[in-house]
């Protein structure tokens, strides 16, 4: 289930949406990571030669390490989220190996879910959480930052398509999950071009009520309304 709404809100950010006046900038690259030098690269060298030039648990934990310390003095996060980042061991390494370098926004995303979600709710959807922190990390989901919608005229341009695929889904009792996983062949069973695969998903989507109509919300009422649907 979890993964299942992983998918539905990667859908839902890759689907072409048109940002509301004033939205703000995007967030920047890190301009330097931090770079290996004195004992820190002997001790790497020395990671490496124990292993025999091979990627070791030891490797990876030194690079998690070195990864955490690059991006601490960038991310404005409290000093509590390292504490709980520290107790969720796959989280942090997800997080840690997820951009290079690592890239702020996603530190800072994770941290703004954990606040609105409520910690319980975060633990319980902890990947979740980490798939929208990563695919939001240069975009800026404040809560109460604007809404976005999905263009119109292109949802025009795609509803009969949509129509065909969302009663296709009906009749074979397929989830919207299993059409991502076998569109080429059910669009191609259906007659519809695969060119227009992105925002038709997101036609289908809005056709079988999965995403709540139109007007797309601030991306945390998003997940909560998918936690609470799906």
């Amino acid at each position: 289930m979890k993964k299942v709404l992983s998918v539905l809100l990667v859908l839902f950010l890759s689907a072409g949406f048109v940002p509301e006046a004033g939205a703000r900038p995007k967030k920047t690259e890190p301009e330097a990571y931090l770079e290996l030098d004195g004992r820190a690269l002997e001790q790497f060298i020395g990671l490496l030669n124990a292993s025999d030039n091979k990627y070791s648990g030891a490797i990876k934990n030194f690079y998690m390490a070195v990864a955490e310390r690059s991006v601490k003095d960038k991310a404005l996060v409290s000093p509590r989220f390292w504490d709980w980042l520290s107790r969720k061991p796959d989280i942090r390494e997800g997080l840690l190996a997820a951009n290079f370098p690592v890239h702020p926004g996603t530190v800072e995303n994770l941290e703004k879910i954990r606040r609105e979600l409520g910690i319980a709710t975060t633990d319980k959807y902890a990947h979740f959480a980490l798939a929208v922190a990563v695919a939001l990390k240069e975009k800026d989901f404040d809560a109460g930052a604007g809404r976005g919608s999905v263009d119109p005229e292109k949802l025009a341009e795609i509803n009969e398509p949509a129509d065909k695929v969302a009663a296709y889904l009906k009749s074979k009792n397929m989830t919207v999950v299993e059409f991502v996983k076998n569109a080429d062949t059910v669009l191609g069973e259906l007659d519809i071009h695969k060119k227009s695969r992105g925002i038709l998903i997101t036609a289908v989507c809005l056709k079988t009520g999965i995403y709540p109509k139109m007007e797309f919300p601030h991306a945390i009422e998003f997940m909560k309304y998918l936690i609470k649907h799906h």
